[in-house]
């Protein structure tokens, strides 16, 4: 049986741009912390603090606590300078995924307030969370939440966000919560999505100037910039190459081909003087990503952002575990036929990974098989659960793990109903619903 891979558009993530940002008003617009926006008495939004006179700033609006939603590294020690604290929780533009929510619960319920929640430029991902941690905090209506993104101008283009945050419900109360960390490991694609994001807001600068530097940015070289641009692609055609979830995928690579072959132009009509020519080329290569977004991160993406689960010691799993969650999910133990308590449910919502939160099934792929365990037909989406083979028990069968955390499932077989013809076996103890109202 195949192997399921999450087509994940490095593309598309990697150029994650404002195409089409309205010019909404933010709450201060004097300020010099870009796009700030107070959202209530203990949760402020905006855009990635950069300078000691941004610090300083949120120092005195009593910001206690930063929340970066972005790819990139936030910065520790300035952060520290001004007696403030940092949680990484990176997040994507397409969904927001569980273990993002339960962390900024925790953030809520355990770090000092009041917070400011960014992302890089302050539009999109950062009021998103804002929004959603508003919710979480006072119980907002939809309505009222929805009215943060608006003030904030984010874009209609980003329907995921818009969803996240008017179909947000909160999950039971016997969900462990992750454990938070100042810098999240993020993979090799995420943080190329990062820096790739900063230098396509040098380039633009470097265009409006007419492709001459900035004496406001002494540091902006065009140079420079157009050749860390160029072989920012260069290295993530790299990668991509080195993983067959991306390297099979064609029209991937042709895309990101293109832009390949476009950034070595750009560079070259620089070094020729060829100003009209690379506001053309920069013009292509804003065309062919913004092909590449709508086929891709509009469309169905699933990627993790959080740090590996599989990462942490047994110790660390006891703590967030029950005894019979660790005992299946790290230890591949299974539990006795017709005992768990999903196996008759006909609730509705979204099975979710008891171990890091991921969604793996909804109730609408569930059937009844009869076998004594919760029964499913398809996954939450392609690459939610990863196969792998288990010889053990002297039989040769199909595990399922979880792909975010690698914890056991359960296993599937080839005797399940139309469309697929698979059952997924899934122990109880292993999942957690999250209901739909």
């Amino acid at each position: 049986m195949p192997t399921h891979f999450s087509r994940l558009s490095l593309l598309a993530l990697v150029l994650s741009f404002t195409w089409t940002c309205s010019e909404l008003p933010t709450e201060d617009s004097h300020s010099s912390v870009p796009f700030l926006l107070k959202v209530s008495e203990r949760i402020y939004t905006g855009g990635q603090p950069k300078t000691a006179g941004d610090f300083q700033e949120l120092q005195a609006l009593g910001i206690k606590t930063l929340v970066n939603v972005d790819g990139a590294r936030p910065d520790l020690s300035l952060a520290k300078s001004y007696d403030m604290s940092y949680v990484h929780i990176p997040m994507h533009y397409d969904t927001v995924e569980p273990i993002v929510l339960l962390s900024l619960q925790r953030v809520l319920q355990e770090r000092p307030g009041p917070f400011y929640i960014h992302c890089h430029h302050g539009k999109h991902r950062g009021p998103a969370a804002a929004a959603l941690a508003w919710r979480m905090d006072e119980d907002v209506s939809s309505e009222e939440a929805l009215s943060v993104l608006r003030r904030a101008g984010t874009s209609k283009n980003y329907p995921g966000l818009w969803r996240e945050v008017e179909g947000y419900q909160s999950f039971p109360s016997t969900v462990a919560l992750p454990p938070l960390f100042e810098v999240a490991e993020v993979g090799g694609f995420t943080r190329l999505m990062a820096e790739i994001d900063r230098t396509w807001d040098h380039v633009k600068m470097l265009k409006s100037h007419n492709w001459q530097g900035s004496s406001l940015h002494p540091d902006i070289q065009p140079q420079q910039e157009l050749s860390i641009f160029r072989q920012q692609f260069e290295d993530a055609e790299k990668l991509a190459k080195a993983n067959p979830a991306y390297s099979e995928d064609l029209d991937f690579m042709d895309s990101l081909g293109e832009v390949i072959a476009l950034s070595e132009e750009l560079e070259s009509a620089f070094q020729k003087k060829n100003v009209s020519r690379a506001d053309s080329i920069l013009n292509s290569i804003r065309q062919s990503c913004k092909e590449c977004h709508r086929s891709y991160r509009n469309g169905k993406i699933e990627t993790s952002m959080e740090p590996k689960s599989k990462k942490k010691t047994d110790a660390e799993w006891e703590m967030t575990l029950t005894p019979e969650q660790y005992h299946i999910l790290r230890e591949a133990g299974t539990e006795a036929p017709f005992t768990g308590k999903y196996t008759d449910t006909e609730k509705s919502g979204t099975y979710c990974c008891a171990g890091c939160g991921s969604e793996l099934f909804q109730s609408a792929h569930k059937f009844h098989s009869g076998c004594g365990w919760p029964s499913f037909y398809l996954p939450f989406h392609e690459g939610a659960v990863t196969e792998v083979e288990d010889l053990s028990h002297g039989s040769i069968r199909v595990e399922i793990q979880c792909t975010t955390c690698e914890g056991h499932l359960g296993h599937v077989f080839e005797d399940g109903p139309p469309p697929t013809g698979l059952r997924y076996c899934i122990n109880s103890g292993a999942i957690l619903l999250k209901e739909t109202p």
